[in-house]
């Protein structure tokens, strides 16, 4: 018992994913070489499964590696526009 009358629970409660989860997450936004190679290896091989990762979120890796690269492709498309208009700017 606790000091309030209560009991703690008997087994731990699942707050949100693990920090293994979330590196790895931060790793596909910070890494494209990384990114692209988790997509490669398990969205674009159709053959292949996820396989079970004990202690991570594959799915959310994966989905975290997806928006990643769309966001990656965003920017760099943003960047080929301002780049494009600057130059049309002071040389045409």
């Amino acid at each position: 018992m606790t000091h309030h009358g209560t009991r703690p629970p008997s087994v731990a409660q699942w707050t949100g994913p693990d920090d293994t989860t979330r590196y790895l997450c931060a790793a596909t936004h910070l890494d494209a070489g990384y990114a692209n190679a988790a997509l490669k290896e398990y969205l674009v091989e159709p053959t292949r499964p996820v396989p079970p990762a004990p202690g991570v979120d594959a799915g959310r890796v994966l989905s975290e590696a997806v928006q990643a690269r769309g966001r990656r492709k965003c920017f760099d498309a943003l960047v080929f526009l301002v780049v494009s208009w600057r130059s049309v700017l002071l040389f045409g």
